[in-house]
């Protein structure tokens, strides 16, 4: 700003920050060269950061820094929209707020995240998050999100919605990095644009900008735990818009149902409150009144040097500790290690908040409700199975329930009945057993059977599960297609997948 030849700028943020600047030329000329050859008489370094979170030893916050590290301060030069404050005492949140998420596991899982944001970064977690997914009449505003929110400031303020812009949605993960972003509504972001809102939160890098000059700025970064809620899934939200979710969407957004399946909606407990709307109405407003301490409390004792370096030592081996305990079904495809990772770290983090003395519940319960929580989302997804698997499963049982009958005629029809199927994807076939085989040309099989999936893995994973069978063998490698005589096309000799009975049946 000093260096620039107009200098507005640097005389805009005095003005903003309270300073009275004359109109006169010369003055504001002098005010420019004192700050230029002004040196201050402390030794001391002075970082100047301009996102929270971790800079070496220290995390920052607009109005706190946590841990030392000799020789240098910091001042904080982001924006403060006085999201992270807070109201009330420790106590007052682990009364009113921690105590009746207790025996609760959806609660107990969002406060949790609300602290694994933190440990990230030590646990080499790259990003994600969670996505709470039920109607409206489940309370996933008032009794999930707000109370994760309270750990760092006042839900109105804290908590955000989806209805962004990407640039906007940058501006939030940078203002969040090294934390908890929280995100409601998921159907108010367009559904073309929700896939890769989830890939740019994860991801952790904003999109290349150009300079002046034409080079590229250097990237802005970040790395966040993502707490999102919605009546859809990302899948359901993408499908609006014709596409299909990819294994690392979801992945990167595994969506918990938020219905506990006790009867209250998201709740299990309802302590000593008379219904699941007294108890969301109570935790809205206690949210709203005491708030920020726990997050406060919690890096106060994390930075401190000693704690921080056995943490630091500790974390991935606890965290790889607590992944065989939450229950990975043998043979699950590899994503779900990697959401497991996730879960695990969660786990870790509210038991780690607990041994800190801030949550006030007791051990093990924030393990339990992470383990929970994970269990319901395995169920969901078909206990291990890759969400790219998933997909192509329903896709191509979509395809041979809606065409079967009308785009594969026998494969010795007669020309009268040949006639009929002029858009044909393939033919039908009854094997010595009595079985009903769909010879499906390799054309339509890329083009519409495998839309949006690369065909060659497409047709393995169908092999694997039985829908497909294997092709031949030539010259010792084998094939996915199969050659086939077609007597109603003269006996011409073609290739073609063998579909199985079991995909019009469409079981996985």
């Amino acid at each position: 700003m000093l260096a620039a030849s107009d200098t507005a700028e640097f005389r805009r943020e005095l003005v903003r920050g309270g300073l009275t600047i004359s109109t006169n030329g010369k003055a504001r000329q002098k005010l420019v060269d004192y700050v230029l050859n002004h040196r201050p008489d402390s030794a001391t370094r002075l970082r100047c950061v301009s996102r929270i979170g971790w800079h070496d030893l220290r995390y920052v916050l607009p109005g706190q820094v946590f841990g030392q590290q000799d020789g240098e301060g910091v001042i904080y030069q982001g924006a403060d929209a006085g999201d992270f404050d807070s109201a009330g005492t420790l106590q007052d949140w682990q009364q009113h707020i921690a105590a009746m998420a207790a025996g609760n596991s959806r609660i107990v899982f969002a406060i949790s995240v609300a602290f694994a944001g933190v440990l990230a970064d030590m646990a080499g977690e790259s990003g994600g998050g969670f996505h709470y997914v039920g109607t409206t009449s489940k309370g996933k505003t008032s009794t999930l999100l707000d109370p994760a929110a309270s750990v760092w400031g006042n839900p109105d303020r804290y908590a955000k919605k989806w209805r962004t812009t990407q640039n906007g949605l940058e501006a939030l993960c940078l203002g969040r990095n090294d934390g908890l972003l929280i995100l409601d509504e998921l159907a108010q972001i367009a559904a073309a644009d929700a896939g890769g809102a989830a890939y740019l939160i994860a991801n952790g890098q904003a999109k290349a900008r150009m300079t002046k000059e034409g080079g590229n700025r250097p990237a802005q970064t970040w790395r966040v735990m993502l707490l999102s809620a919605g009546e859809i899934d990302l899948a359901q939200h993408m499908a609006e818009a014709g596409k299909t979710a990819k294994g690392g969407q979801m992945a990167r957004l595994p969506a918990i149902p938020a219905d506990a399946g006790a009867g209250m909606g998201t709740l299990e407990q309802l302590h000593h409150h008379t219904s699941g709307q007294a108890f969301a109405d109570a935790m809205k407003g206690n949210a709203r009144t005491f708030y920020g301490t726990a997050g406060q409390a919690f890096l106060e004792q994390l930075a401190s040097p000693e704690e921080q370096q056995t943490i630091r030592a500790e974390v991935r081996a606890n965290v790889a500790k607590a992944i065989p305990h939450l229950g990975i079904p043998a043979g699950a495809a590899e994503e779900i290690g990697r959401v497991a990772a996730r879960f695990a770290l969660v786990a870790f983090a509210g038991e780690l908040a607990t041994r800190f003395g801030v949550t006030g519940w007791q051990a093990g319960e924030a393990f339990r409700a992470a383990r929970c929580c994970f269990r319901e989302w395995l169920a969901e997804n078909n206990t291990g199975q890759a969400a790219d698997d998933r997909a192509l499963f329903a896709q191509v049982a979509a395809f041979m329930q809606s065409h079967s009958a009308t785009r594969f005629p026998p494969h010795d029809a007669a020309p009268e009945v040949l006639a009929r199927h002029l858009n044909r994807a393939g033919f039908t076939f009854t094997d010595d057993t009595g079985g009903l085989q769909f010879w499906v040309l390799t054309e339509p099989f890329k083009r519409e059977v495998c839309k949006g999936f690369q065909h060659t893995a497409a047709a393995r994973a169908l092999i694997k599960a039985g829908w497909m069978l294997a092709g031949d063998v030539e010259a010792n490698k084998q094939r996915n297609t199969r050659k086939k005589r077609i007597k109603a096309l003269d006996s011409a000799t073609v290739n073609v997948y063998v579909m199985t009975g079991t995909a019009l049946e469409g079981e996985e």
